[in-house]
């Protein structure tokens, strides 16, 4: 994928990366997977936290007020 990307389009794709190993995402994929295998039930919920872990890394922070909440 990244050949065909120009150095910005590049570089955003990269940083997404950078953000995605950082927030360590792969710990909850990993819990989700196992838990899906072991129950199958639990399959819609493996594939809510693979969206949710891929969107993250996209996201600004959420703010907060100056009441903290």
């Amino acid at each position: 994928m990244p050949r065909g990307l120009d150095g910005p389009e590049r570089e955003a794709l990269l940083a997404h990366e950078r953000a995605y190993n950082a927030g360590g995402h792969h710990y909850a994929l990993a819990a989700a997977g196992l838990a899906a295998h072991c129950r199958p039930a639990l399959r819609r919920v493996r594939d809510t936290v693979r969206l949710a872990a891929e969107r993250a890394p996209t996201r600004p922070p959420p703010r907060r007020s100056a009441t903290g909440g």
